[in-house]
């Protein structure tokens, strides 16, 4: 069985976070390890406040983590602050570089609420060269390029160059793009090619916890020892059928 490191925030709804990530990893019949970052109190629609680790306690996990368990990959999701960033980059220095690190870099929750305290080009420069594969939506590649997407197609080229330089893999979820068509496109974005999936999009009522449960499933399946794409597609397929139960199963109540 394989083990999956998931350094995130807490969710008291269960929805996301290191909460969800947990149910997603059992669901790939790998087994979860966690490292804290935050503790927060959110709904399914709204974040109300969160708590930071100490510093102090922080750094124990990561250290505590490296000295007792055996990785398969890592999953990065919120990051709160400078110390932490520096923590998991001394973290990341010292594992497997085999090992696949997929960070979904969360700025904002979907209400807006911020959990970074420094700039997001700070964190990026920091961790860039020990990332695998970032797994970004919209919004948060326009904060990569610095710039709001206006040309798709351009876009991806800009981004395609950031992959040559730093030799990782962006993958561009289409959920927010071009919202009006009926068909979702996500981009897995490489040094040297451009690979689309496509896939019908389905319009859920709940759809809290969409990019942890992604980010999650495909590091699960890169540790599985699936290729890039498959791996991708799987995660995706993922998605779409654990959304759809919970969807059909759950009467969830909105505040």
């Amino acid at each position: 069985m394989k083990t999956i490191l998931t350094i995130a925030a807490t969710d008291s709804s269960s929805g996301a976070g290191i909460n969800q990530d947990i149910k997603v990893i059992h669901d790939h019949n790998c087994w979860p390890i966690t490292c804290v970052t935050s503790i927060t109190l959110q709904t399914f629609n709204k974040v109300e406040t969160h708590c930071e680790i100490p510093n102090c306690f922080f750094k124990k996990q990561l250290n505590f983590i490296f000295q007792n368990f055996k990785i398969d990959a890592i999953k990065i999701g919120v990051i709160n602050n400078n110390f932490q960033i520096t923590e998991i980059k001394k973290f990341l220095k010292k594992v497997d570089k085999k090992i696949p690190v997929i960070f979904d870099p969360i700025l904002n929750s979907s209400s807006g609420y911020t959990f970074l305290k420094t700039s997001y080009s700070e964190l990026l420069k920091s961790l860039i060269n020990y990332i695998t594969i970032l797994t970004p939506n919209k919004y948060e590649v326009e904060e990569i390029l610095g710039s709001k997407i206006k040309s798709i197609a351009k876009s991806v080229e800009n981004i395609k160059k950031l992959c040559r330089d730093y030799n990782i893999v962006v993958i561009l979820k289409g959920g927010h793009l071009n919202i009006n068509n009926k068909i979702v496109t996500d981009y897995i974005i490489e040094s040297n090619k451009i690979t689309q999936i496509k896939h019908k999009r389905l319009n859920f009522k709940y759809t809290h916890g969409t990019g942890c449960t992604f980010s999650t499933a495909l590091a699960c399946n890169l540790a599985n020892g699936l290729p890039l794409i498959k791996a991708t597609k799987l995660a995706t397929q993922y998605i779409i059928k654990y959304y759809t139960k919970v969807n059909n199963q759950y009467n969830f109540s909105y505040t």
